[in-house]
């Protein structure tokens, strides 16, 4: 019974040996016949094949409306964001207004420099049809009137001392011409009587009587011609009064106009870049194509931010990646690759095929760590993608690029036949 026993203990053992051999044999068999792909894995990104076009803030501003999402297509001119433009507005209604009026002022300068009998507008002003400039015209054209009605007022109140005091300086001239000739007859008068007197003609009291009449009328005389220099002197006086009530008006105009010249610079700057902002306030898309790299969710926005990305239509996404410098010899144009996208469901997505499109010629040294690495650039077969399948811009990929097909058995035994020279080298 025990010799049964072992006997077919011993056939048990020998058909376990022979399933193991078999198997041993069957796997040897595969390993060394059975082509496996062999290449590298490298990590990479989709990108764009072409130029983006990059849509950045053209000034500070809050976001009123944001009219896209990322991955949507958009027309060549379509908005794709609102930036708030009350407060554009409301600047450009203000500096307009002061532009205007800044520039019917400098006319109605140049009309008051001139001395002009009217204020005429130019075209920069008539032709306008703005309300600002009609309200500016209007209040200069009032002021003009008022300003001239003033200074000719001012002028012709001076005219009038000028002529009264003229017409007083002619009556003294008079005054003292007949004075003057009063005062000669009493001198040859006197001059007479007091040759009588001495003959005894004539009695000594009416000499007396005749000189005190004489100094009388020098007395009057020297008094009238007092008040003649007094008069001409007035009259100089007004003269240039007039002179320098009309310089120092010019003068003051003058100021005014070169105040006046800096303030248009300023106001027409204000203008320029108010209606900059509001011609801005609406981005809209310059070229057809697909919103990438969406940023633009804040209610407020810095100049110059990066707001998103337009890829144009017609350019194809490739994969970039890098190839470690001591790998270079393994990757040529045109090799297949094989591209895993982590960003899908591995256990239901297949790998999607590429080929290699661009290879560096130099290296380029990381950023980051500084090691050197080629890029590559992999074109993406597109019979390859799916409606499920859509790439976007940024996305991680595993790339395998193929360069040729080896054994199970040749990867298995790499390590011991890659250590074979050392260890003879040991020997």
């Amino acid at each position: 019974m025990s010799t049964q026993h072992d006997i077919a203990g011993g056939k048990h053992i020998r058909l376990g040996w022979t399933v193991v051999a078999l198997s041993l044999g069957i796997f040897l068999i595969w390993g060394t016949f059975a082509p496996l792909d062999k290449g590298v894995v490298v990590e990479g990104q989709v990108a764009v094949s072409g130029h983006k076009k990059q849509i950045q803030a053209p000034q500070h501003g809050v976001i009123s409306a944001l009219l896209v999402q990322d991955g949507q297509w958009v027309n060549q001119g379509e908005p794709l964001l609102v930036l708030d433009s009350k407060v554009a507005k409301s600047q450009l209604a203000a500096a307009t207004t002061q532009y205007y009026m800044a520039l019917a002022e400098k006319e109605r300068l140049d009309a008051e420099l001139h001395d002009a009998n009217a204020l005429v507008y130019s075209d920069a002003l008539t032709t306008v049809h703005l309300p600002q400039a009609t309200q500016a015209m209007a209040l200069n054209q009032q002021l003009f009137e008022q300003r001239r009605a003033a200074l000719q007022t001012q002028l012709q109140l001076m005219q009038d001392s000028k002529y009264t005091t003229q017409s007083r300086i002619e009556g003294l001239e008079h005054v003292v011409a007949s004075h003057k000739q009063r005062a000669d007859v009493y001198d040859n008068w006197v001059n007479d009587t007091q040759a009588l007197v001495k003959k005894g003609f004539q009695s000594q009291e009416q000499l007396y009587q005749l000189k005190a009449q004489a100094a009388e009328i020098r007395a009057d005389l020297a008094n009238a011609h007092s008040e003649l220099l007094s008069q001409q002197a007035r009259l100089l006086e007004l003269d240039t009064q007039h002179q320098q009530t009309l310089k120092g008006y010019r003068q003051e105009v003058s100021q005014q106009r070169a105040k006046n010249q800096s303030s248009i610079s300023d106001y027409k700057q204000r203008m320029t870049a108010a209606q900059f902002s509001l011609d801005n306030s609406e981005i809209r898309a310059p070229v057809a194509g697909q919103v990438i790299g969406l940023d633009a969710f804040g209610d407020v926005v810095s100049q110059s931010q990066l707001l998103m990305e337009i890829m144009p239509k017609g350019q194809r996404l490739i994969v970039n990646a890098r190839i470690p410098s001591n790998l270079i010899d393994s990757v040529a144009l045109g090799q297949d690759v094989d591209l895993l996208f982590s960003a899908f469901n591995t256990s239901t997505t297949p790998k999607v095929k590429g080929q290699v499109e661009r290879l560096a010629q130099d290296t380029i040294n990381d950023e980051r760590t500084g090691q050197p690495y080629y890029q590559v650039a992999i074109r993406v077969n597109p019979d390859a993608l799916t409606e499920q399948l859509v790439l976007q811009p940024g996305m991680p990929v595993q790339a395998f690029v193929k360069n040729g097909e080896r054994s199970m058995l040749s990867y298995l035994l790499k390590p011991l036949t890659d250590r074979i020279p050392n260890a003879m080298a040991d020997i």
